[in-house]
């Protein structure tokens, strides 16, 4: 006779978890001694590893047996998991840092209106990539691509597009340097206002044999898709710090503060020129309102 023990089903389910947990850490593509480590040493590997940036970079999983004919690692294996409260911690900590800074400040929020794609062309081990931090692992918009965006909208908006044109001019010089004279603003990194949403998008090549030089475009070639990470209708906060605020003297901008040029670029870049990949398929427009400061 066999005594019924109550624990005996849930055991059994946690020792299948164990199991599959185990396996899962075997298809990823790491040096055995990791791998050796997450398996065995104290269950570090059971509650999975928060940092998103090195699950997308460095966990890379290996197809199993019913995907052999997919060729490349799986992109979407792991799901973020951000906490708000480190957001909001953040934000404060950026804010004090600001305000100690001595300079004058302004706060920008953006909000995007559907999608963004943060570093698509980046080295990966996949065909795309997605800006991550590298500490905190969430999506951001890094302070230089912010202050090329609105350096590239400046140029193209006021100076039809010519670099030398603009160097020409006081404003720019002032805000943006150049090789001579250094420039008077800084921007900061963005941070998330609220949990990003990243989620799967796709590529569809749809005449492959044609683009690598085989066939004529048709009808019956295979389409070959493509995924990719974007982060869905994101809001991120920003600071820019400026040495002085003066007045300028020249066209375009005759008789405005540098506060007030700021605001048009900023508002301008992102509303209109957009920020990272495939803005011509209306990715990473959005609205920037200043909400502290100037």
């Amino acid at each position: 006779m066999v005594k019924y023990r109550p624990n005996e089903k849930k055991n059994k389910k946690r020792n299948d978890a164990k199991k599959n947990e185990q396996m899962f850490v075997e298809r990823l593509c790491l040096p055995a001694d990791t791998r050796r480590v997450l398996v065995t040493e104290n269950d570090i590997f059971s509650s999975g590893a928060d940092n998103y940036w090195l699950q997308y970079h460095r966990l890379v999983e290996q197809p199993n047996d019913q995907e052999k004919e997919r060729l490349r690692p799986s992109v979407f294996h792991f799901k973020p998991a951000f906490q708000q409260e480190l957001f909001d911690n953040l934000v404060k900590r950026q804010k004090k840092i600001i305000a100690d800074s001595g300079w004058e400040s302004q706060w920008f929020q953006v909000s995007f209106e559907w999608r963004l794609a943060l570093g698509l062309g980046d080295a990966s081990v996949y065909e795309t990539s997605i800006t991550l931090h590298p500490l905190y692992g969430y999506p951001y918009l890094p302070a230089q691509a912010i202050k090329g965006v609105c350096l590239s909208y400046m140029i193209f908006e006021y100076f039809d597009g010519e670099e030398k044109k603009a160097e020409q001019s006081q404003a720019f010089r002032f805000l943006f340097g150049d090789q001579d004279e250094q420039g008077s603003v800084i921007f900061t990194d963005s941070i998330p206002v609220q949990i990003p949403k990243i989620k799967e998008d796709i590529i569809n090549v749809h005449y492959k044999m044609y683009y690598q030089q085989q066939k004529w475009p048709v009808d019956y070639d295979t389409p070959s898709l493509v995924s990719f990470p974007v982060v869905e209708k994101p809001r991120f906060q920003f600071g820019v710090l400026l040495k002085e605020n003066v007045t300028f003297t020249e066209e375009p901008f005759r008789d405005e503060t540098a506060t007030q040029v700021l605001k048009k670029l900023v508002s301008g870049a992102f509303s209109e020129h957009g920020i990272g990949a495939k803005t011509a398929v209306n990715y990473g427009y959005g609205i920037a309102q200043s909400i502290e400061g100037w």
